[in-house]
């Protein structure tokens, strides 16, 4: 495995991670290399759960309108290529419950946010429920991807000890998203983004740079500003995807409606504990979605098109495709919503 080249508070953080406890079932969840898996031939793409070319909607229920679980809404081809519209109703694919109790349950998911990516393996899409608050605030377990869209098993996970992911502030993500290789390290493991914070410290981004292993990371607290040049992070929504160019992430503040996106991410780290992020910012739309409560926003290049485009799941149950077009730094983009699709 090649490994980047780890700077001097990297090589701290991979010490620091390694020396935590991890339970049996991920014993090895630090140093244990990808593998591939027995039926695929080429890594799945960005939010391809069941290996059909693809992406899927994944989002964790507990909601008014939606039971207890982790719901996978199968992608739909149209005569002319992917629509944005899912197959109804979602499969839970947490019905076995994340594995850390006896006796799991689909309840094991809520207040959960359930983030995709090839964490373990390079060719399937792995599912990484992060529980920001709760009984065990700043946890997480790693299931590996099934690839063909079945019920995830608990025989197969790894846990993100809590503590992990605490920053020099002592605090948590309260969002958590994949970062992909917006590092630039080409080692096959992907960084996260969150957002963190507090009153007394303030609210800000952090760059959890991964120094090579599953579940090791080290946090970084960006220097980085929100869209609209303020630091007041806890009011913005943020959810990535992969592109050809690299991490795009959406950042949305429900307040407001303000949508923008950010493309060709990279990160640079300062020297001195903190970093910053380069992009591309588009403003795409000003009113996007004003004061609506979502439960789950992810980001996929939905139609193909080489620009990301979202899925809105609302409390109620029921999500919304929106495909994005005329992409622009002078002007909002153009915005299209499909009919909304009630996932149970």
């Amino acid at each position: 495995m090649t490994r980047r080249r780890l700077l001097p508070w990297a090589a701290t953080a991979a010490l620091i991670t390694y020396a935590v406890t991890i339970p049996a079932t991920a014993a090895n969840a630090s140093t244990a290399p990808h593998m591939a898996s027995a039926t695929a031939s080429a890594p799945a793409a960005d939010k391809d759960l069941n290996g059909d070319g693809i992406p899927d909607l994944l989002t964790v229920g507990g909601t008014p309108g939606l039971a207890s679980g982790l719901w996978q809404a199968i992608g739909v081809m149209g005569h002319s290529g992917p629509t944005g519209r899912v197959k109804t109703p979602a499969i839970d694919i947490g019905a076995n419950g994340n594995g850390t109790s006896t006796v799991g349950a689909p309840s094991d998911f809520d207040g959960g946010q359930a983030i995709t990516g090839h964490f373990v393996s390079p060719y399937v899409q792995d599912v990484l429920v992060y529980y920001p608050s709760g009984g065990n605030p700043g946890s997480g377990v790693l299931f590996e991807g099934s690839g063909d869209g079945s019920v995830l098993q608990t025989q197969t996970t790894h846990s993100l000890s809590a503590g992990i992911l605490t920053d020099f502030n002592g605090d948590n993500p309260s969002q958590l998203a994949n970062a992909y290789d917006a590092a630039a390290s080409s080692d096959g493991y992907p960084d996260l983004l969150g957002i963190n914070g507090d009153g007394a410290s303030g609210y800000y981004l952090d760059f959890y740079v991964n120094p090579g292993g599953v579940n090791a990371y080290f946090p970084v607290q960006l220097t980085t500003a929100t869209p609209t040049g303020g630091t007041d992070w806890n009011n913005w929504t943020i959810a990535t995807t992969q592109l050809t160019s690299g991490t795009a992430m959406f950042l949305w503040k429900q307040s407001t409606g303000q949508l923008y996106l950010w493309e060709s991410i990279g990160f640079t780290d300062n020297g001195d504990f903190t970093g910053t992020l380069v992009y591309t910012q588009y403003q795409v739309a000003d009113d996007w979605n004003r004061n609506t409560v979502l439960s789950a926003l992810e980001a996929v290049d939905i139609n193909g098109d080489g620009v990301p485009d979202l899925w809105a799941v609302t409390a109620a149950g029921s999500v919304t495709a929106y495909l994005i077009s005329d992409l622009s730094t002078t002007h909002a983009a153009i915005v299209r919503s499909r009919n909304p699709q009630k996932l149970s």
